[in-house]
Parts: C-alpha cells; sequence; structure tokens
C-alpha cells in the first residue's frame, strides 16, 4: 500500500513513440511532471528535460537505481519497479509513524537511454559480444545479491537510509545534521547524510549527477529525477517476532514481547568472492567486511489481540567482520583445497593498510566524548578497550604466519604516537577455534566469551526510548555503545559466525536484564528484570538463553545470517551450520559440511573469476570494456580476468619481496615462489624508491617490486635462482618448526607446495555415500 511504500503512485515510466525513456512524476502541486532521460546528442553525457507528450503505456515504478555507461551501446538506467515490505517497527500511540521502515527490491529492469528503433531494446546490432556478455554477468549479479532500502515514514524521521545503524542515525538527529542530499556530499562518504561503504549504488547513481552544476536546480528535471534515487544496500535482513519475555511470576500481569532483528551491511569496498578478494588494500578496506547489527525492540501488549501493542523500548548492538587486514592473498589453485597463503613483506604497506583501518574503526564506532554524558560510565569495568580484534584462526601453518605477521604488525602501529591509536583502545584475541574446539569440544567457546566479555561491557549497547508525553522531545537516549568486537577467521564464514552468534546472544541477554531504558521513564513502567532462575540458567550455560522461544529465534536468525553472506563470498550455505541452528554438531551437518566443500572447491576455481567480475560492475569498481572479435576476442577477455582476478589480489602487487645477494649476483624470479608474478624494478634499501634497475654492487637486502607478468623473466643479464629470506616479522633464524616440534609450512613456501587434491576427492566421495546412505 501507499501507506508501506510512498513512492508508490508517485512514479511512473513509459517509451514514447521516438523510443525514448521518459518518467511521470508527482510534483509538488500535486500535478505531474514529464521527464525525457535520454544519451545527449554528443553521447558525452546524459539529456533530462521536461517533456508534455505522455506515453501511452505506463509502468509503475519505484525509484531509480542508476546509470551505467557501455561503451558501444551508450548508457543504460536501471529501474526498481517492484519492491517488497520487510519489517515496520512498532509504533506508539503518540508516534504513529514507524521508528524503521525495510523493503527489499523485487524487480528491476535495465533500459538503455541511446535511441534504438529495434524492437529488441536490450540489444543492438552494433553491441559487441563482450558487452553482451558483461551485461549478462551484471543480471546474474543483480538477482544474487538482496538488496534493501528504508523509506524515512512522516516528517522528522530519524532513520533516513539503511546505510546507518540506529545509533549513527540518532547521533545525526540529535546533532541536527543538515538535510544534506546524497549527491551533495563527497563520492565514498562516511559522513552524515549516506555511508559510503554500503551505498551500493552510489557510482551508479552519481553518473546520473549532471557537469554543469547549473542544471542541478530545484526544480529542474536533473534534481527531480536524483531525489527519486534510494540508497541501496546489499543485506541480510532477518526477522523474528513476537517473542514473549519471561517474567516472575509476582509480574504475571505484564505481557512484554520484542521483535528481533539481523542486519548484516556488506560493504561494497573491496566487494568479492572468497579466492579472488583476501585481506586489505592500503586504504584500510578489507575483503567481505560486515557490519551486523541486532536490534531488539520491546512492546508492551495490553490484548490478547494485539490492538494495544506499543513500542517500549529499543536496544541495538553492533559488530563487524572482515578479512584480516594486512596485504596477503591466497589465489586459487586446482591442485589443492587449500591454497597457500602469500603474504606482503613491505612493513610501510601493511602498517599503513592496518593503520588506516583501524582509524576507521574507531572513528565510526567509538562514541564522541561529546555525546558519552553520563550514559556509559555504568559499562566501565576496567577495560578501555574500543576494538576487540577476535582473531579465530588456526596457530600453526599457514594460517599461523598469518597470524604472527598480523599481531607483529598490529604491535608496531599501536606502539606509534597517533593519539586515536592508544596502546589499550586496541586488543588482539587470538583463539585458535579448531584446536580449542576439536573433537567436538564446542564448550570451550565459553573460554573465548570469558575473554571478550570485559571488552562487551565496556562498549555497551545503544538504547533509546519513545516519549509518551506529547510536550516532551520523541525520543530520549540511554545509553550508546562506545566501540566494537571485530571478529575474523580466514574466509570470515564460519568460525566467525559462531562466535558473532555467542556475543550477540550475551549483548540480548544483557539488554533484557538490565532494561536501562525504562529507569527514567516518568514512572510509567516498572523497573523489570528477568526472573532469577533465568538469570542463574544463563551464568550456568552462557551459550544457551534459558527461555526456550528466544534461543531458537536467536539461532535461526544467526545461522541464517551465515547462509546468506556464506553464499555471496563462497557461493555456498555456511559449515557448521547445524551447531548454529542446534547448538550442537550432526551426522547430517557434517555431511552437507562435505557437500558445501565440495561445491566450493568447484566455485572458486571455475566460476569466481565470472562472479568477481559481475560484482566489479555491479559497484562500479570496473568500467564495461568491449573487445570487438576482430581486435582481441579471447585473449582480451582473458586479460580483463586476469586483472580482476590475479593484478590486485596476489600478495606483492604493490608490495615488496625482501632477498639477500651477494656482489656480482644477478636477479632472476624464483619461480616457484612467485607463481606468475616477476620482478619490475630492482634497487637497494637505502636508494631512492624510484631507482630501477641497479646491479648488486655489496651484500645486503635488495627490495624487489614486482607486477603480473611472464613468469621467469630475466630483469638482468645473467639470472640467479634466490630464496626469499624469513619475513621481517619472523627471525632470521626461524626453521620452520613450530614450539611444539611440529614442521611449519614455511619451509615448504620457499619452494612451492605441491599437494595433491586426492585426500580431497576421496573425502567428498565419501560424504556423497553417507549422504545417499542418510537419505535411503
Amino acid at each position: 500500500s501507499s501507506k508501506m511504500n510512498p513512492m508508490l503512485g508517485k512514479m511512473w515510466g513509459g517509451v514514447s513513440d521516438k523510443g525514448t525513456l521518459v518518467i511521470k512524476l508527482a510534483n509538488r502541486d500535486g500535478n505531474h511532471d514529464l521527464i525525457e532521460l535520454k544519451e545527449s546528442d554528443d553521447q558525452s553525457k546524459l539529456d533530462a528535460r521536461f517533456v508534455s507528450e505522455e506515453p501511452s503505456i505506463l509502468i509503475p515504478i519505484e525509484g531509480i537505481y542508476g546509470v551505467y555507461n557501455l561503451p558501444c551501446s551508450g548508457p543504460h538506467v536501471v529501474l526498481i519497479t517492484e519492491s517488497e515490505h520487510v519489517y515496520s517497527s512498532p509504533t506508539t500511540q503518540s508516534n504513529p509513524n514507524p521508528l524503521l521502515v525495510l523493503r527489499r527490491v523485487k524487480k528491476m529492469e535495465i533500459y538503455p537511454l541511446r535511441h534504438i528503433e529495434s524492437t529488441n531494446r536490450l540489444s543492438t546490432p552494433e553491441q559487441p559480444a563482450e558487452e553482451l556478455r558483461q551485461l549478462k554477468l551484471l543480471r546474474k549479479s543483480f538477482k544474487e545479491h538482496d538488496l534493501y532500502f528504508t523509506v524515512p515514514s512522516g516528517d522528522g524521521g530519524v532513520v533516513k537510509d539503511v546505510t546507518h545503524t540506529l545509533q549513527r542515525s540518532f547521533q545525526h538527529f540529535v546533532r541536527g545534521a543538515s538535510e544534506s542530499k546524497w549527491w551533495e556530499t563527497d563520492p565514498d562518504s562516511e559522513g552524515e547524510a549516506v555511508d559510503g561503504r554500503f551505498f551500493w549504488n552510489e557510482k551508479p547513481a552519481r553518473s546520473m549527477i549532471p557537469s554543469e552544476s547549473g542544471n542541478c536546480g530545484i526544480d529542474s528535471p536533473f534534481t527531480l529525477l536524483l531525489e527519486t534515487i534510494v540508497p541501496v544496500t546489499s543485506a541480510f535482513v532477518g526477522i523474528q517476532s513476537n517473542i514473549p519475555i519471561p517474567a516472575s511470576s509476582n509480574k504475571s500481569n505484564i505481557n512484554e514481547e520484542y521483535d528481533q532483528l539481523l542486519i548484516s551491511r556488506r560493504s561494497k569496498f573491496r566487494t568479492g568472492t572468497r579466492f579472488t578478494r583476501r585481506g586489505a588494500d592500503v586504504t584500510g578496506a578489507v575483503a567481505n567486511y560486515a557490519e551486523t547489527e541486532q536490534i531488539c525492540f520491546i512492546t508492551n501488549v495490553a490484548d490478547s489481540d494485539r490492538r494495544g501493542c506499543e513500542l517500549v523500548e529499543v536496544y541495538s548492538h553492533v559488530q563487524t567482520r572482515g578479512s584480516i587486514p594486512l596485504h596477503w592473498s591466497s589465489p586459487a589453485e586446482v591442485k589443492t583445497y587449500r591454497p597457500h597463503v602469500f603474504i606482503g613483506v613491505d612493513p610501510d604497506v601493511q602498517a599503513r593498510g592496518l593503520k588506516e583501518h583501524l582509524s576507521g574503526e574507531l572513528k565510526l564506532y567509538a562514541t564522541r566524548d561529546s555525546e558519552d554524558g553520563n550514559s556509559r560510565r555504568r559499562y566501565r569495568r576496567g577495560d578501555a578497550t574500543k576494538i576487540a580484534m577476535v582473531n579465530l584462526i588456526d596457530k600453526h601453518g599457514d594460517q599461523g604466519r598469518l597470524g604472527l605477521a598480523f599481531d607483529a604488525v598490529l604491535s608496531k602501529v599501536l606502539d606509534g604516537h597517533d593519539p586515536l591509536l592508544a596502546n589499550d583502545s586496541v586488543k588482539h584475541i587470538w583463539f585458535d577455534f579448531h584446536a580449542e574446539c576439536s573433537g567436538g569440544r564446542w564448550d570451550k567457546l565459553v573460554e573465548l566469551l570469558k575473554q571478550v566479555i570485559p571488552a562487551l561491557d565496556r562498549q555497551g549497547y545503544f538504547c533509546v526510548v519513545p516519549h509518551f508525553d506529547a510536550d516532551a522531545p520523541a525520543w530520549s537516549i540511554s545509553s550508546y555503545q562506545d566501540g566494537v568486537v571485530r571478529s575474523n577467521c580466514m574466509d570470515c564464514l564460519d568460525r566467525t559466525n559462531v562466535v558473532q552468534s555467542m556475543f550477540g546472544r550475551y549483548a540480548l541477554y544483557r539488554q533484557l536484564h538490565e532494561r536501562p531504558g525504562l529507569k527514567n521513564s516518568l514512572k510509567r513502567f516498572r523497573r523489570r528484570t528477568l526472573p532469577v532462575e533465568m538469570v542463574v540458567g544463563y551464568k550456568q550455560q552462557p551459550l544457551t538463553l534459558p527461555w526456550t522461544e528466544g534461543e531458537a529465534a536467536h539461532r535461526y536468525l544467526w545461522a541464517d545470517n551465515a547462509d546468506a553472506i556464506s553464499r555471496l563470498y563462497a557461493g555456498t550455505p555456511a559449515l557448521k551450520g547445524d551447531f548454529t541452528r542446534t547448538g550442537k554438531r550432526t551426522k547430517r551437518g557434517a555431511i552437507d559440511d562435505g557437500m558445501n566443500s565440495l561445491q566450493r572447491y568447484y566455485l572458486n576455481n571455475f566460476i569466481d573469476a565470472d562472479r568477481q567480475e559481475g560484482m566489479e560492475l555491479l559497484v562500479g569498481n570496473c568500467d564495461f570494456d568491449s573487445f570487438p572479435s576482430e581486435s582481441g576476442g579471447d585473449e582480451a577477455r582473458l586479460s580483463v580476468l586476469k586483472r580482476l582476478s590475479r593484478d590486485d589480489i596476489r600478495g606483492y602487487h604493490q608490495s615488496h619481496a625482501r632477498i639477500k645477494v651477494e656482489p656480482g649476483d644477478k636477479v632472476k624470479l624464483l619461480r616457484n615462489r612467485m607463481k606468475s608474478e616477476t620482478i619490475k624494478s630492482c634497487f637497494p634499501t637505502s636508494s631512492a624508491a624510484d631507482e630501477e634497475g641497479v646491479d648488486a654492487e655489496s651484500s645486503s637486502d635488495f627490495l624487489l617490486q614486482v607486477s603480473a607478468s611472464a613468469a621467469g623473466e630475466e630483469i638482468l643479464d645473467n639470472g640467479q635462482v634466490l630464496e626469499l629470506i624469513n619475513p621481517w616479522w619472523l627471525p632470521d633464524d626461524y626453521s620452520g618448526v613450530e614450539p611444539d616440534g611440529s614442521s611449519s609450512e614455511l619451509a615448504e613456501d620457499m619452494v612451492g607446495r605441491k599437494e595433491s587434491i586426492l585426500p580431497f576427492v576421496v573425502s567428498a566421495a565419501v560424504a556423497v555415500l553417507y549422504g545417499l546412505r542418510w537419505t535411503l
């Protein structure tokens, strides 16, 4: 209905007799404007102008997603033609407008703006096969992503768009942030208008901004069209409604319920698939980054038919996940299920990326002192951690080397003089998930929870309550969340989701037990806490909520969240999903994990290159390329895939490898170590970075700047194969033997590892047989 979706009945689209796209908009005067959107005559930009002729056939449109520019067939506009209502938060009697309204994009239409006489408007005779292929990848990527947006409800709405958490939305509301439009802010911003990390259609939307500022007047056709663009994000949204809150016997007359929401916003920066996007870039953006917000709407139900349902309190807790913020990669290899890990060894590159990442996290999730007040003092218990980095990777092998590198770089960054990165503001907690929980010992997760609880208590959670007095402000903020727990494993999927659900359970328990939102509610409601038996039950079993309905809802939400994020990054549902859903490992769950692992292997090696390209096109990180058959063909397409899946992901792109040379040595690439990378320039560590082609005049360390090229190419006269010395974060005498006596893969790293795929094939076959047996 138009009540749930204000855009419904206000916008239509159709094709004129000339073949151009015409948008019909309801204006402020109650009439309608007709705007023709097409490519300009010189084909250099878009042209929008008012027209008087209305198309004979119009279809309803709910918004414009953006415009993609194709080099041969011109600009293509993407229209949101249908969306579905997902959730509206409960309301109060004094404020009938819901705080949060979520909608999911259901149907989209891609329309070419160039004048087309052909009846087939999605393809022109001149359109090359390469553009058609990329358009197909774009459509497929649209289908793979669940895209959400928020419609502000009523005047003075707090939640303006889906890219912000509740806390950030209220911070902007309290500060009286200006009503700036998204097109009036800098691209990729993290400001108050829209959070650029989660504004997935930002680049396609900015393609509609005219180059001349004079075309953006308040009543210009461009401005009217820009106002129809809503920020859209790729996310998971899960909802469990009407969950009863347990009450003591002496409070049985109080009937309270809560809705639990889980919103995981995926960052558009470094978006991609499992083995083509790893680690961080120089800006601090990391792969598979997601901000997960757990929201709890508590209502006071007066009648059994829920007609007297009224919002009482709102709670929110935010966690983040993301790839280890170092410059590293593990490109997919057909010969092994677990590809080798490559770690960049330039300390400056590593430290700069990690510092940028930590600074961004602190600016976004550490509450400023001006907003602190007294609301968070109750959470200060001797732990000053604002960013708790929970690292779940193994402590041996490739993962162990990566963990050592991360710990060393983090120590160096925190020892610096940046006042924002105080030594006690960031805490690294390394918990070897596989080693600690091996043999089904899932109870060991309690030890991790005990390590993180001080940070969770210190950071607190966000709480806001509505005012029931008409003369008072509509909302009152009781507490802020000051900091965030950031979790990661290698893929930030399976292990990460298990521990994040545990942290979310603890936050939900605290919110319903402490209920700070009721302490200053004008004595309308009595102070309430969970019954004593529930408190004792949780303290005895902190991996389970003591009320059945709440535990079941919590498990289903987080299990669905795990599957949604995993499908986009790895191509399959999450592993260990049976534990997240049921609290224990099952035989069927183990079989499903085996089948999903087999599917991941196939997708990562044979499909992900195209999926990666589709995602890059979707967010606008790469442009459409056309390669006519007479000037490249398959060879040109291969270069595109190499650019997407190799240029940026190898551990040495824009990085360095340190080696030792003797006087007179000529340097040649160690083929097995750097795969298809080759030396681009060679210079002593003491020389300027732009000095190239220097011979070794004395025994010293050299830095080799590498880039994608033919394997084994000789840069200097008489090539000599040299081994890499230990990375700078390991001692020079490191022998590749772990403290427990086990052999590390570092020694194999020097000569290249040739791991057989046979064990994986055998295990997959066994999983299939067990699956058939289980089914029969």
